[in-house]
């Protein structure tokens, strides 16, 4: 790939990414009812840990944050769950401590969001 088409790449996603930070709001009763109740951030973390982990039951040194409402881009009101653990990756090795962010809505994760920002991050990795 030309490095001029390459350049464009990384800034591209890069200036995606900026869009992509959260930033904090208020829990006013109107981003409440956008967003939905508070979830219970345990519920969330192991639901997402049994779906999308190698090994879920290798899980250790789990820390879960109380959720936080955010709004990102020009998307309504959603809960952030950051959460950090270390567990077992497909090779049966521990991968030291990592951290997770889960975005949930009305009462269920938004994949779709989490697979956005993952595709992008993929992305720039794959540049690097």
């Amino acid at each position: 790939m030309p490095i001029l088409n390459k350049l464009l790449l990384i800034v591209a996603a890069g200036l995606v990414l900026v869009g992509c930070e959260a930033t904090p709001i208020a829990e006013t009763s109107e981003n409440v009812a956008v967003a939905g109740s508070k979830p219970e951030a345990n519920y969330f973390v192991a639901q997402y840990i049994h779906t999308a982990f190698k090994d879920p039951y290798s899980v250790q040194e789990l820390v879960v944050q109380q959720p936080v409402l955010y709004h990102t881009m020009n998307r309504a009101a959603t809960w952030r769950i950051v959460f950090s653990c270390n567990a077992k990756n497909s090779f049966g090795a521990y991968i030291g401590r990592k951290s997770y962010v889960l975005f949930v809505r009305n009462g269920a994760i938004d994949w779709q969001h989490m697979q956005t920002i993952a595709t992008l991050q993929q992305m720039i990795d794959s540049l690097n």
